[in-house]
């Protein structure tokens, strides 16, 4: 019988865990530059989504003084679509208003950045912008016409900076208020820097409300991807509660290397294996590995409630399975035919580690100075921990499989 502390333990996970959202999210809007340097200019080529170019009107900072924005809701509910008509009317206006939505600096000097072409698209292209080349034969094609929902709209732009900047840091923030976004949708900014050779990738989360100042070298790449695996794992709650399972069940210290060492080698080798697309391309097969995960969660809880030695064979397949959830959020970061691959991938993997050395570290900190305090009680926690963990995740998995037959 569950006691009442357990119970509100249980509850409160469970409130926790929220939507439960699993890393193949559809809300994603992914925003992506290509920069490039000539002898006097740097070129940034831009693909945005729309809503990120009306923060400062969505958010009520600022009239529409041009009619950009059309509303086809209600004032309680607006459902915001783009005139493309009042955009053919104010053309420079909505120029500006493009060049305005990003601040640059190369250094310390302000950019000065000028939108030297732009078009308007209805929705996201198959084609993502990973060159110069590929910037410049989208914005050769027709923009869109009649009014374009700015919940699916993107408008491709080339800003030109007021002077080269090969070495020194470029710095990028938006110039707009942040919009309060829905819990289902995220913004991931995807940058590759040919301004060098190898050209250079990076990724990063959100809507620049906070400068971010673009990596100079090798290492500040490497160090970008490796935060981004510490991120991931640190915030995705299926594999937080799968390394904690993992770590409260462990029995002495070796067991704990021997477990941790074949969750590591098994979910390397489907991190790399679903990243490079060796995995069925099938709808069901994402949300199939998700449901997965949960079940892994349950298996992992049970093995450590009976406390006794888990084959070394377990946490291999479980950490073979986690992988390709690593993969899929790699996939959103970074592209297969992104430059630097191999060494965002290895920095990747080494973030994943570093994040689960840390919750260990401190789920194992924080019971060996329970069991300084009472041994009976520091057990029964643990107990209860385990039992909701568990619970936790069979809320999981019965959200997670009917999406595997939707």
């Amino acid at each position: 019988m569950i006691r009442p502390p357990l119970t509100i333990l249980v509850f409160c996970l469970v409130a926790l865990a929220g939507p439960l959202l699993a890393h193949f999210d559809p809300g994603t809007k992914v925003r992506q530059f290509v920069i490039t340097t000539e002898e006097t200019t740097t070129e940034i080529h831009i693909r945005t989504p729309l809503p990120l170019l009306f923060g400062d009107i969505l958010t009520g900072a600022a009239p529409d003084e041009h009619g950009f924005l059309i509303n086809r809701g209600t004032a309680e509910t607006p459902v915001y679509a783009l005139s493309t008509e009042a955009v053919a009317a104010h053309r420079a206006a909505f120029a500006a208003r493009l060049a305005d939505s990003l601040t640059w600096k190369i250094g310390t000097q302000d950019g000065s950045p000028r939108v030297r072409a732009y078009r308007i698209l209805s929705e996201l292209p198959l084609q993502a912008l990973v060159s110069p080349a590929a910037a410049r034969d989208s914005l050769r094609q027709p923009d869109a016409t009649g009014e374009v929902p700015i919940s699916d709209g993107y408008v491709d732009m080339t800003v030109s900076l007021g002077f080269a900047a090969t070495d020194a840091p470029l710095v990028v923030q938006s110039g707009f208020p942040a919009l309060d976004l829905p819990e289902d949708v995220a913004i991931d900014n995807h940058i590759i820097d040919h301004r060098v050779s190898p050209s250079r990738s990076l990724v990063r989360g959100g809507q620049l409300a906070q400068v971010l100042v673009l990596p100079t070298s090798q290492i500040g790449v490497a160090l970008e991807y490796a935060y981004q695996g510490v991120l991931h794992i640190l915030e995705g709650l299926d594999h937080v509660l799968l390394v904690v399972a993992m770590a409260l069940g462990a029995v002495g210290g070796w067991g704990l290397v021997r477990n941790v060492t074949a969750f590591t080698l098994g979910h390397a080798v489907t991190l790399v294996a679903g990243f490079l697309g060796y995995v069925p391309t099938s709808g069901w097969f994402i949300p199939a590995i998700e449901a997965a995960i949960a079940a892994t969660i349950i298996m992992a809880a049970l093995a450590s409630l009976r406390g006794t030695r888990s084959s070394a064979l377990l946490y291999t397949g479980i950490g073979l399975l986690h992988g390709f959830g690593f993969s899929f959020v790699l996939g959103n970061v970074l592209g297969p035919d992104s430059p630097e691959l191999v060494q965002a991938l290895a920095a990747f993997t080494v973030g994943i580690e570093i994040g689960q050395l840390m919750i260990v570290v401190v789920v194992l900190a924080v019971f060996a100075g329970l069991a300084h305090i009472s041994r009976n009680w520091t057990l029964r926690l643990k107990q209860a921990a385990l039992i909701a963990m568990g619970s936790v995740a069979a809320f999981m998995l019965i959200e997670r499989v009917p999406v595997i037959f939707a």
